[in-house]
């Protein structure tokens, strides 16, 4: 969603858009459930990037309970069994010192070695990769709604992910089109230093109070040290992954690999290149001259 914001951003700037996500929700709701507050008591300040963005202040009623809050979240997860807290618990240590709500995909990059290794057992368990799991959810799903006459949610819905989706997708509408000024975290243009280390005019993922004239997001913090380096590598992985896919550069594609933290060194990076080109050869098309398609 941020990588396909920023592309319309530099590439047909004179579209307005505003990227979303559903993964803020989760977060605002582990906040209100920590703090037993109600949602319309709370302003969550979120900045960083799409899938990779933290929850950097927690007001209710105007104070500020961002360590409280954040505390109670890890505290609530570390009281779960085993088998519900979705993963690998956070290092708390680590946490806390951020002072930042992480989102759930910041395990990946805090806990790489930990999330990999639960992944490689579900493979062997028979599961298949996550993206062979929900390939089989959306078959069954399809077959679901062939009938006219479903009218209940069905339970794959649950195993699919993206929930809360329809909520932000509706509200998001509804404050462009009533002028409501509702506050949503959303993907836009990074202006005026708003997050202050990532380079102007790139799409960031911030709160903002969204109008029928566009959104305006709220002021944020100076990005802390802890955070600012991994912030920046990533948005060098997007932006080198955007210029590669609208003008077909695979030396472009190959840097964008070999920067994200998750792959471990270039040889590895150009294995996973050109396998993605190889299995989506007809639609990467300004990849074809790159690489010979059989040859393995």
């Amino acid at each position: 969603s941020g990588m396909v914001t920023e592309s319309v951003l530099k590439y047909y700037p004179n579209i307005k858009v505003a990227g979303l996500c559903n993964v803020p929700i989760g977060v605002r709701k582990s906040v209100t459930d920590a703090l037993q507050v109600p949602d319309e008591e709370i302003e969550l300040i979120c900045g960083g990037l799409n899938h990779f963005f933290w929850g950097r202040q927690v007001l209710h009623n105007g104070v500020d309970r961002t360590e409280e809050a954040l505390s109670k979240i890890l505290t609530d997860i570390e009281n779960l069994p085993a088998n519900l807290r979705h993963g690998k618990p956070w290092i708390r240590e680590q946490i806390m010192d951020l002072n930042m709500i992480p989102c759930a995909y910041h395990k990946y990059y805090y806990l790489t070695d930990e999330m990999l290794a639960d992944q490689l057992e579900e493979i062997r368990s028979g599961k298949g990769t996550r993206g062979e799991q929900v390939k089989k959810v959306e078959n069954e799903l399809f077959e679901l709604y062939k009938d006219p006459d479903l009218k209940v949610k069905p339970k794959q819905l649950e195993q699919r992910g993206g929930q809360y989706y329809s909520d932000a997708a509706c509200e998001l509408i509804n404050s462009i089109y009533n002028d409501k000024g509702t506050t949503i975290v959303v993907s836009t243009k990074n202006e005026n230093g708003l997050i202050d280390c990532l380079p102007e005019g790139c799409a960031v993922e911030v709160s903002a109070k969204v109008f029928k004239d566009g959104v305006k997001p709220y002021p944020q913090k100076p990005m802390p040290l802890e955070a600012r380096g991994i912030l920046q590598l990533m948005k060098n992985f997007e932006q080198l992954t955007i210029e590669a896919a609208v003008t077909g550069n695979y030396g472009k594609a190959l840097q964008a690999l070999t920067v994200n933290p998750l792959v471990t060194s270039g040889a590895v990076a150009k294995t996973i290149l050109d396998e993605i080109i190889r299995e989506n050869w007809d639609y990467l098309p300004q990849f074809h001259n790159s690489i010979e398609r059989y040859k393995y």
